[in-house]
């Protein structure tokens, strides 16, 4: 630890001769990670965003300093921001990346409904469908919206029959009341995939 606060100590005093330094920022902020100094790195990343308001990377960086500190909406309002500035463009796999991690920010602020909203507006540019279907149901199940949960369900159990947790997840948006109806539910899905079926 101490070997760290070296290394901060030098590279602030780096930064009196050369504030603007890209590199010396970046390795700082990486330190101040490793020392748990977590305002210190909010700092450090809010100064890379203002040097590099062009890139993708300063802004996720300043949104997620926000996020490990708990201000989830600060993080989300740094976002939502760099989005506004990315209107017109293709959208890629990084970005694709970024709306489903502020859809998560949502989910961990108790905001189920706007992020599921939120993906839902997002569809087109979110490339990973997997994940897009897993947080889908989820956020439906979270709303009480049970029978759309369980039909995005069923779309992950087309995709991967042989993940059980899909399976599970569907019977519970599928409310039975009794072993027996779990039975029948459970047959429904051998007769879309009939490679379920006992041997």
């Amino acid at each position: 630890k101490q070997w760290y606060q070296r290394r901060v100590r030098g590279y602030r005093n780096a930064l009196r001769w050369d504030k603007d330094n890209l590199q010396i920022l970046r390795d700082l902020s990486l330190l101040q990670i490793q020392t748990r100094d977590l305002e210190g790195y909010k700092m450090t990343r809010h100064q890379l965003l203002m040097l590099r308001a062009n890139q993708r990377a300063g802004w996720v960086g300043y949104a997620i300093a926000h996020h490990i500190l708990g201000d989830n909406e600060d993080s989300l309002n740094v976002l939502q921001t760099f989005r506004q500035t990315q209107e017109g463009k293709p959208a890629d796999y990084e970005f694709s990346e970024l709306l489903l991690y502020e859809a998560s920010i949502m989910v961990e602020a108790g905001q189920h409904k706007e992020a599921l909203e939120h993906i839902y507006k997002n569809r087109e540019n979110i490339v990973d469908i997997q994940s897009w279907l897993e947080m889908a149901g989820e956020l439906h199940y979270k709303i009480g919206e049970f029978e759309d949960s369980a039909a995005v369900y069923v779309k992950l159990f087309h995709r991967n029959p042989e993940n059980t947790e899909y399976i599970e997840k569907y019977i519970l948006a599928s409310k039975p009341f009794n072993d027996e109806e779990s039975l029948e539910l459970c047959q429904k899905l051998q007769d879309i995939y009939p490679a379920l079926k006992p041997r």
